[in-house]
């Protein structure tokens, strides 16, 4: 049995989030059901205190490394190929270029990129989809204190990938597209895409280009 399956987990949290406001606010936060609790806890207090949360941020991607991918193209139906091929259903706008700057190494040939270096680019997301993916990010606060974000990730077939991300990772500001703060995260994950799509539908399904 999964945690969130328990009987006497259920009633804790439930106990928990009726008689104390604060767990109910930071802890439980917005989580959607009790595998959403169990697999993002604390999201509400991670997102808005310090040290979990610095604010105010400028991100850097030191180094942005993708290892064999399938590049974007907009006259590609990247859905209906994905179904062709697999008959599998994916989500519209999944497969996308991905803006990650213009000081690059590219080597690619017809619709594949073999290699892809970025450095010293502003950051724009964390997990970028290839065969193996790496990332070092640098959150400058106060554009001398370097806040550091490590990300890594291994596809080992169409279906399933290998993700590890470990610092304070950019994101948006609530309600903004062109500020950040930055949030501490740990992530260490051998994932399933037909498990994955439920909490990301978004999930890239196969090396095309897109996110993770």
């Amino acid at each position: 049995m999964k945690l969130w399956e328990y009987k006497w987990f259920v009633n804790l949290v439930t106990y928990f989030n009726e008689h104390w406001s604060w767990w109910k606010k930071y802890i439980y936060g917005e989580s959607k059901s009790m595998e959403d609790f169990v697999r993002n806890p604390a999201e509400v207090f991670r997102d808005n205190c310090f040290p979990f949360c610095i604010k105010d941020i400028n991100p850097i991607s030191l180094i942005n490394l993708r290892i064999l991918y399938k590049q974007f193209d907009p006259s590609v139906d990247y859905v209906g190929d994905v179904k062709k091929e697999d008959s599998i259903d994916v989500s519209s706008g999944t497969y996308w270029l991905v803006p990650m700057g213009n000081n690059k190494l590219v080597l690619k040939k017809n619709s594949w990129t073999f290699i892809d270096v970025r450095v010293f680019n502003k950051f724009w997301t964390k997990f970028c989809n290839s065969l193996i993916f790496f990332q070092l990010t640098f959150s400058m606060k106060y554009k001398f204190i370097p806040i550091p974000h490590i990300a890594l990730c291994i596809r080992f077939s169409k279906t399933s990938y290998f993700q590890f991300g470990f610092g304070w990772g950019p994101q948006f500001k609530p309600g903004s597209s062109t500020e950040y703060n930055t949030i501490l995260c740990a992530k260490f994950l051998v994932a399933i895409f037909k498990d994955e799509v439920q909490w990301n539908p978004s999930d890239v399904y196969g090396f095309y280009e897109g996110t993770i």
